[in-house]
């Protein structure tokens, strides 16, 4: 998804757009499954339906306020800015992932003690 919104950022033809949409609708098509899992590994199985809505809840919430904010942004910079800002947006979720990933690993080691 990252690469997809740099590409998308320096687009200035057909073929590049269509190239960057391609990128970003495979990134985006592994995430969704993979953070539905996820959701599913974190919540008790009779809980798993919440955890799911909660999971679409924030989804939709992001996509909705996202795209209010992303317009400001564009309308204040540029589109191309606005992408490469989106890009940056998912390095962060990146790091909070990767950090959530070193504490779920730390605990484990812990608790096998």
């Amino acid at each position: 998804m990252i690469g997809g919104l740099v590409w998308i950022s320096y687009t200035n033809s057909l073929f590049d757009l269509i190239g960057a949409g391609l990128v970003f609708g495979v990134g985006f098509g592994s995430i969704q499954p993979s953070l539905q899992a996820w959701t599913i590994s974190l919540v008790a199985p009779n809980h798993r339906g919440s955890g799911i809505a909660a999971l679409l809840l924030a989804t939709d919430l992001g996509i909705g306020l996202g795209s209010m904010l992303l317009g400001v942004i564009a309308a204040w910079t540029s589109y191309a800015m606005m992408y490469r800002l989106s890009a940056l947006s998912m390095v962060l979720f990146l790091g909070v992932y990767g950090y959530y990933l070193t504490k779920q690993k730390a605990h484990t080691l812990t608790t096998l003690h």
